[in-house]
């Protein structure tokens, strides 16, 4: 099947965008139907955590995983995964890949204003929807420091990368002043 790649043909085809909960819910609800194990390769949990995830997602709620090391939380988080759908549409160029049909970028905004239903469509794998881009982002961390808090006036944005036994820290003064503190 050949997926629409305008805002136009993605219009045309039906799509209604839904949250990332209702989707996680109904493609839940899809694999309890067809009897398959939610959690392949965790053990142990079958009659405790795991029911309480599965409510929690039909529920709808948020929920936090707690434990000692070794629990499998991180294993858990990781299958949660195979519960979006396959495939979503998003704005092509657009860095937070934002819904086609319920722009919330600017960027997005403006070209959409602009160009209309022609603005062209990307199609994002499950696998990549929520995995940090290691070209932007590696081992190097930004944060806003406001200097007034610290005795002098002004922002400045510090780029702490992390590099074998020690902590690097580089001063960018004055860098992306659309930034703001608290």
């Amino acid at each position: 099947m050949k997926r629409p790649e305008s805002i136009k043909a993605l219009r045309d085809s039906g799509y209604q965008p839904v949250t990332v909960k209702q989707e996680m819910r109904r493609n839940l609800v899809s694999l309890i139907e067809k009897g398959e194990n939610l959690f392949p390769g965790i053990v142990g949990y079958e009659k405790t955590v795991l029911p309480q995830i599965e409510n929690a997602m039909l529920s709808g709620h948020d929920f936090i995983l707690l434990g000692l090391r070794g629990q499998a939380k991180t294993r858990i988080l990781r299958q949660l995964v195979r519960f979006l759908d396959e495939w979503v549409p998003a704005i092509e160029g657009c860095e937070v890949n934002d819904d086609p049909l319920n722009p919330i970028c600017p960027a997005c905004k403006r070209r959409v204003a602009a160009e209309g239903d022609q603005v062209p469509v990307r199609w994002i794998h499950r696998d990549d929807r929520y995995r940090p881009d290691p070209v932007r982002c590696g081992n190097v961390c930004f944060e806003v420091l406001d200097q007034s808090r610290h005795g002098s006036l002004g922002k400045s944005i510090h780029a702490r990368s992390i590099a074998g036994d020690g902590l690097q820290r580089h001063s960018m003064q004055g860098a992306l002043p659309t930034l703001r503190t608290r």
